[in-house]
């Protein structure tokens, strides 16, 4: 750390002009737990270091009607993975943070940090791709909306400008028969990065007929991937083993992964292709249960009232 200027910031805006003034060499740190990793590595140097994690204001979970739900980009993983209002609002965002890191890692860890690092490896993407996520990024001159899909531009690389930090993560109101979830695959536990995420979501109207998808894919490509092309075959259908199966097919024909220690691209793509298939299998089958409950209320509230 010899040499590295520390900036503890007091507002958004004042951390937004460190980085400006600051230029190339500046870096934000909350958690710090990918930025040590890589200063430890000699792979990044700053030159300054500008903490936020005392800004109290972007560390909260929050719920509104026509926003939807709403994410502090300081909260951590450990805080969305217990809280009330995301297990009622959108559990698949429970299930996938209970799969990120070692206890530790999630009581440390951001989600903004997340995010920003850019790592196509991590979680928490492929489960907010699939939920229509955004972001808002913000800087001392004003703040902007981004869909998180126009967020991830390179390996290790965003859609953040000069002087932008990412504020907060907006989930919007999920619509009546939505079932999400997200699946990983990793040599040992989840103390590892995935070899291949997927997320996945199915909204189902009465009939069980499939009225919208979505399909992402993390740590085969350069980017977590939403896959438009393979989700729509599913629109005005219902399951059956002959359509996931092309919908899985199209999700390996989409993925770009590398050879690499954990795997050949061969290797991978068959494991998008096999996580594929289940995610949307468990997805549909919680958009029916979900469906199966609400008819239940009704039912009920029905026999209440006679």
């Amino acid at each position: 750390m010899t040499g590295v200027e520390y900036i503890e910031a007091r507002s958004v805006e004042e951390a937004s002009r460190a980085l400006t003034e600051q230029g190339e060499g500046a870096k934000l740190i909350a958690g710090g737990l990918a930025l040590i990793i890589l200063m430890n590595h000699r792979l990044l140097q700053p030159t300054c270091l500008i903490s936020i994690r005392r800004l109290r204001e972007l560390r909260y979970i929050r719920w509104d009607d026509a926003a939807g739900l709403r994410i502090g980009a300081l909260t951590t993983h450990r805080e969305i993975e217990t809280s009330r209002v995301v297990r009622r609002r959108a559990p698949v965002l429970v299930e996938m943070e209970g799969q990120v890191g070692s206890i530790q890692v999630r009581n440390a860890g951001t989600i903004g940090g997340n995010l920003c690092h850019g790592d196509p490896r991590e979680d928490p993407a492929p489960a907010l791709l699939v939920l229509d996520a955004e972001v808002t990024l913000a800087s001392a001159a004003g703040a902007r909306s981004l869909p998180l899909r126009g967020f991830f531009v390179d390996f290790l690389s965003t859609a953040l400008q000069p002087g932008e930090l990412l504020t907060e993560v907006r989930v919007p109101p999920l619509p009546p028969g939505t079932g999400a979830t997200y699946v990983k695959f990793s040599h040992r536990n989840a103390l590892d990065f995935p070899v291949a995420g997927v997320g996945a979501r199915v909204t189902l109207d009465a009939d069980g007929v499939c009225q919208d998808a979505r399909l992402a894919l993390g740590a085969v490509g350069p980017t977590p991937l939403l896959c438009d092309e393979a989700a729509g075959l599913l629109r005005g259908e219902r399951p059956s083993p002959g359509l996931l199966e092309e919908v899985a097919r199209r999700a390996r024909a989409l993925a770009a992964p590398s050879s690499d220690v954990f795997g050949s691209e061969e290797y991978k793509r068959h494991l998008v292709g096999v996580l594929s298939r289940r995610a949307l299998e468990q997805a549909w089958q919680v958009a029916g249960d979900g469906r199966e409950a609400t008819r239940g209320r009704g039912r009920q509230r029905s026999r209440e009232g006679a």
